[in-house]
């Protein structure tokens, strides 16, 4: 699963933000203390979003489980059923779920009454009910219901009986019908109280702000500015929506006891999905390098801060130090260690790949040794030194070791095991580096793997052909320790890793030929390789780094 391009809106409770991270190739849900900095990822096996928590639950939708409400906590599936766009009261939670007849139906999770899979119907009419929110007390449920052509916003109070088991009754089932569409409701108050419910409302030809008092029966229109306004949500008297009277998205909120409206977040970047509570306001900001950054607003202070990128699992993102020409850059990562980019502080990222070493400034810097390896372990212990060596002739020529001042082979399980502390000290030290192996997740052979990396940061192997299959794995077991993400760490320039089974050296002689002979990009030299006559169940390969360097001297 990429990174999405809207990713769904945080949740808030107390002084903790849960949202989504790209965190080692898919999504985690990550939680970050607003008040003292403190962070934590959930990694889970597969991909989690839609955040949300109440009193006895961390939970995301489960992308890899049917789209199950998910535990992030204990890893306990919690649904049945798939589900979507969950929001969590008090205790309980409530979410839409699929429906053959109607699209969608609202189902409630209860936690007074928790057994695993204990789910309820909040709402399964004939009509389409979606968008389900809930407050605080757990006493009121609220959704948007397609009445014919138009969407209206229904609420109903939830009573509860002796054994904390929800019983819901059309009796205290309640529609706002207004011309036009209603939208995205969120609610916040009691049932002693009242409650008050936001939505956007297009009656005036584009979408307002309303709010609607359930204690009088009250609506008040929120925006009138001409733009759009959507995505309200509520937490007592603050209100915050997604606001484009500037020309893009920011960020606004009004405040029900004073009367006054406040521009939160009105950058020229687009500042999405905002999520509020008593104390805060968080919501996403596009950054121009295509990020996503979380981004915080205290109410009682009016103080905004930068809480984190979406796409990495750091929690310290400060440069720590600074090394080759002041241009390699390290942070510390959640374990305590060096992280070790050679471009951004951030982390590895599809979408950063060629960012992640800084051509311009690093490869001008880097010592070109004109020293090549070519390790060639095979694919079991017993293949020959004899049989492996013709194997690599298509690549490993004449032609090209004589560009090289120094060239290094070496071919089998047993030659390896005898010089494993010179291949491994020469794989350090090497320009490029030819390697023919399986491979797994955080190793290339039995020899560099990601703990020789985690100690020798300030190494830069510069280009490496890899035919060790798993080292590329999509979803590696233990992700956090996959070659590929610590060979560009640790610097590499160009990676080529292959990610299936099959005859996957067709590639090498291609980029071998154009690039470290012909003195075109190594991006040219692996497309020119992707035009021979692929045969099925050949290699899926994927060239991580910069493809605009021309890696010769």
């Amino acid at each position: 699963m990429a990174r999405p391009n809207w990713l769904s809106h945080p949740a808030l409770r107390g002084n903790d933000v849960y949202f989504e991270v790209l965190n080692y190739g898919d999504m985690d849900i990550k939680t970050v203390d607003l008040a003292n900095n403190t962070s934590f990822i959930f990694s889970v096996e597969g991909d989690q979003y839609n955040p949300f928590v109440a009193e006895e639950v961390e939970g995301a939708v489960n992308h890899d489980r049917n789209n199950r409400l998910f535990d992030v906590r204990f890893f306990d599936t919690i649904t049945p059923e798939g589900g979507s766009f969950p929001e969590a009261g008090g205790k309980n939670v409530v979410f839409q779920v699929r429906s053959d007849e109607t699209k969608h139906d609202i189902k409630m999770l209860n936690y007074h009454e928790f057994i695993i899979g204990n789910t309820y119907y909040i709402a399964n009419s004939t009509l389409d009910e979606c968008k389900p929110d809930i407050s605080e007390d757990d006493r009121a449920v609220v959704w948007q219901q397609k009445n014919e052509s138009e969407w209206d916003i229904c609420y109903i109070y939830l009573v509860y009986d002796g054994n904390g088991k929800p019983v819901v009754s059309s009796q205290y089932k309640h529609v706002i019908e207004k011309d036009g569409d209603q939208k995205n409701p969120s609610i916040s108050g009691s049932i002693t109280e009242g409650y008050k419910i936001v939505y956007q409302d297009d009656r005036n030809g584009n979408w307002d702000i309303y709010l609607y008092d359930t204690s009088n029966g009250s609506e008040i229109q929120i925006t009138t500015d001409r733009k759009h306004q959507i995505l309200p949500r509520i937490s007592g008297d603050i209100i915050v929506w997604q606001d484009n009277r500037n020309g893009n998205w920011d960020i606004y909120m009004y405040n029900l006891s004073s009367g006054e409206e406040t521009p939160v977040a009105t950058s020229q970047n687009p500042e999405v999905k905002p999520e509020v509570n008593e104390r805060w306001i968080v919501w996403y900001e596009e950054g121009k390098d295509g990020f996503w950054y979380l981004w915080s607003y205290d109410i009682s202070t009016g103080m905004k801060k930068l809480v984190d990128v979406t796409e990495v699992s750091h929690t310290d993102r400060r440069i720590l130090y600074l090394q080759v020409d002041d241009k390699f850059y390290a942070s510390r990562r959640n374990d305590g260690r060096m992280d070790y980019p050679t471009g951004r502080v951030f982390g590895l990222t599809t979408s950063d790949l060629s960012a992640y070493v800084a051509t311009d400034i690093l490869f001008d810097k880097i010592k070109k040794d004109r020293r090549a390896i070519a390790i060639i372990r095979g694919w079991s212990e017993n293949d020959n030194w004899s049989y492996l060596e013709n194997w690599s002739k298509s690549f490993w020529t004449d032609e090209l070791k004589s560009e090289f001042n120094d060239t290094y082979f070496i071919a089998t399980y047993k030659a390896l095991q005898e010089n494993y502390t010179n291949v491994i000290e020469k794989f350090f030290s090497y320009y490029l580096t030819i390697f023919v192996d399986h491979g797994n997740e955080v190793c290339l052979g039995g020899l560099v793997d990601s703990f020789h990396l985690e100690e020798r940061y300030f190494s830069s192997p510069s280009f490496i052909l890899d035919r060790a299959c798993s080292t590329a794995k999509k979803y590696p077991q233990g992700r956090q320790w996959l070659l590929t993400t610590h060979i560009l760490r640790a610097g590499a320039l160009a990676f080529l890793g292959a990610v299936d089974l099959s005859n996957g050296h067709e590639l090498f002689d291609d980029i071998l030929q154009t690039s470290f002979i012909g003195n075109e990009t190594i991006g040219k030299g692996y497309m020119e390789g992707r035009k021979e006559p692929w045969r099925r169940y050949n290699d899926v390969y994927l060239l991580f780094g910069d493809p605009t360097i021309r890696p010769r001297w």
